[in-house]
């Protein structure tokens, strides 16, 4: 390649043109007015109206990211158009934030694929971790990852060069943006704090042990006093227990135990590390050949290619095959061909070698036989930390699948960490063989790397430009500004059909899982719950809903026929049982939400749009429903 385009500045001006035509590929792409993306936007903008959070609405997360975007809608204004500015800035900073952290930690070439490659799955992902997309489930999650991202060079530079004045902006900023964007970045940074400190306890360099661990308690003190202190402010203006509840999912948090080993979540482990080592393998029978040493046909390392890939491909096969059952996807070459390229199905191994290898160092560390480690070596065991810590959250299940997952805000860090976790695991590797990794083996390790990861954000792009020409998008000009619409016209016609009907400063409430008709309309809600199902609302929260809308004298509710509620979901907790799969929370089916019954008693349906209705109250006195669809 052309030493031009390892120079930074070239790399960033690639870069800024590639994020400018992912944002552009999903410029005001919204979909429907239901969902996660609409959901989170809704609830930006009741605090942008000056609504309190935790206390006035629900908001699952810590308080940052309402907080900043909130303003900016406040201070630009509530559209669609300054949304999805705020989510191209905030995607365009997660991608420098990688493209940061990975050339701390492996050279120009695969540092700049790996960012590449990040950059093109983010804009091809849709939901969970979607870069430059209305769609993400939550912009939190954007905030969170570059305040890892922040937090996690902050940490590399410190085992570097110490506490220099950089080195303190950026761990002040990345803990202070971690801890008050996502709960398991907080987890994050309070293991990668232990990993320094266990570092320094088995540290054989000179000066005094107690210094050393004096230096990791500033750092510490660095990553997690702001943010204590802005909890401690929220605790004394609104309460522990609202903010608490919020910041745990409103007991979503307690639906499920990820880090217990269920049968199927363990297979699920087992073929991820079988993939990975068949990767492992490939690759060094890349540089092998590309060196022009024979192949070991004959050898353990060769064979352990194709039954290692067999083992991932044999639980891949049992995976897709519960998947298509839950959630009826297509069957045929197609969805298998979608499947393989997913964003989990290319990271679930990595994430199971970070484990993997995080749990082997840290028996040495804790051994004491890692005391000669080199810088290297200790940035890799920090940043695995904040890796392992990550993934606990979606270790052997979540709360919507028995399968192992690798949890969206482990994107960045993966694939900042990619080249240098390759590099690591290819010499343990090598050094098993008894033979050491060479300069130019090396080299060309890191050219495979790259062409892979260029590869897999190629193939990304151009299934989700297949994917994107099959939708229509319909342009639609709302209150909040123009956006495009593909379901169909279904969220055209309701807002159509409210914007007739409401009054000014009308007030409506949409229990169907959205709040994009709100957003589009500007129009806030009497409720105080914005999503009514997976939740576990306690039943003070669950009767305030009721009271205030029963209050509100609201005409309009917009949900489905009839309007749906769900208290938790159907995966849950096996603790302290060994079982194949964990079974949900079977008193949660008999858990109601008075405000549901209320909607039925007291409204009739005025008007259907494909699945959503619009209910109208019944004293109203307007003409009877219509089926639109």
């Amino acid at each position: 390649m052309n030493a031009r385009w390892l120079n930074p500045r070239w790399q960033v001006l690639v870069l800024l043109a590639l994020t400018a035509f992912c944002a552009a590929l999903n410029w005001l792409k919204l979909g429907a007015f239901w969902g996660d993306g609409p959901r989170a936007w809704f609830e930006i903008y009741r605090a942008s109206l000056g609504e309190i959070p935790y206390r006035d609405f629900t908001w699952p997360y810590p308080p940052l990211t309402l907080a900043l975007l909130s303003s900016i809608l406040h201070i630009f204004g509530a559209t669609f158009p300054v949304a999805q500015i705020t989510v191209d800035l905030l995607s365009l900073g997660c991608v420098l934030g990688v493209w940061t952290l990975a050339r701390r930690l492996a050279p120009p070439l695969p540092a700049f694929a790996a960012t590449l490659a990040f950059t093109l799955v983010g804009a091809t992902n849709g939901g969970s971790f979607a870069l430059f997309s209305l769609l993400v489930y939550t912009p939190a999650i954007l905030v969170g990852g570059l305040g890892l991202l922040l937090a996690a060079i902050g940490l590399v530079d410190y085992i570097r060069t110490g506490l220099t004045f950089r080195t303190v902006v950026l761990l002040v900023s990345g803990g202070l943006v971690c801890c008050l964007s996502r709960p398991e970045c907080a987890a994050a940074i309070l293991l990668g704090i232990a990993c320094l400190a266990l570092i320094a306890l088995r540290s054989t360099s000179p000066g005094p042990r107690m210094a050393k661990l004096k230096s990791v308690a500033a750092v510490a003190a660095l990553l997690l006093g702001p943010s204590l202190c802005v909890y401690g402010f929220l605790i004394a203006w609104i309460g522990y227990r609202p903010l608490a509840e919020g910041i745990t999912g409103y007991g979503l948090a307690s639906l499920a135990c990820p880090w217990w080993p269920t049968g199927f979540g363990v297979l699920g482990a087992g073929a991820a590390l079988c993939a990975a080592l068949a990767v492992l393998g490939i690759l060094a029978l890349l540089v092998r050949i590309s060196s022009g040493k024979p192949i070991p046909w004959s050898g353990a390392g060769f064979w352990a290619i194709p039954l290692a890939a067999g083992g991932w491909l044999a639980y891949s096969a049992l995976f897709f095959r519960e998947l298509s059952e839950q959630q009826a996807i297509r069957q045929g070459p197609m969805a298998v061909a979608y499947f393989l390229i997913t964003t989990n199905t290319f990271l679930l191994p990595i994430m199971w070698l970070c484990i993997a290898m995080f749990v082997l160092e840290g028996l040495g560390y804790l051994g004491g036989k890692r005391a000669g480690h080199s810088q290297d070596e200790q940035m890799l065991f920090v940043l695995l930390g904040l890796v392992f810590a990550l993934s606990t959250r979606n270790l052997f299940n979540t709360v919507l699948s028995n399968a192992t997952t690798t949890t969206p805000m482990l994107y960045p860090m993966l694939f900042a960490v990619l080249p240098l976790l390759v590099r690591e695991a290819f010499g343990r590797w090598s050094g098993a063989a008894r033979s050491g990794i060479s300069s130019s083996d090396l080299q060309r390790l890191y050219v495979a790397v790259s062409v892979i990861l260029c590869l897999y954000g190629g193939i990304r792009l151009v299934g989700f430009g297949v994917k994107e020409a099959r939708k229509q998008y319909v342009r639609l000009n709302t209150g909040a500004g123009p956006v495009k619409l593909s379901d169909n016209g279904v969220s055209a016609e309701v807002y159509e059909f409210m914007q007739k009907s409401i009054e000014p400063g009308e007030t409506f409430a949409d229990v169907g899982y959205g709040g994009g008709v709100n957003f589009a309309l500007h129009r806030s809600t009497p409720l105080y719950t914005t999503q009514f199902t997976a939740f576990r609302p306690t039943a003070q929260h669950r009767e305030r809903d009721y009271s205030q809308l029963n209050s509100a004298r609201t005409r309009f509710v917009i949900g489905q026929d009839p309007p749906i509620a769900r208290y938790g979901t159907e995966f849950g907790c096996a603790f302290p049982r060994f079982v194949w799969k964990a079974n949900g929370c079977r008193q949660c089916d008999n858990v109601s939400f008075p405000v549901m019954q209320l909607i039925l008693d007291r409204y009739r349906i005025q008007a259907k749009f494909g699945d959503i209705a619009v209910y109208v109250n019944k004293s109203d006195g307007m003409p009877t429903a219509r089926s639109m669809h």
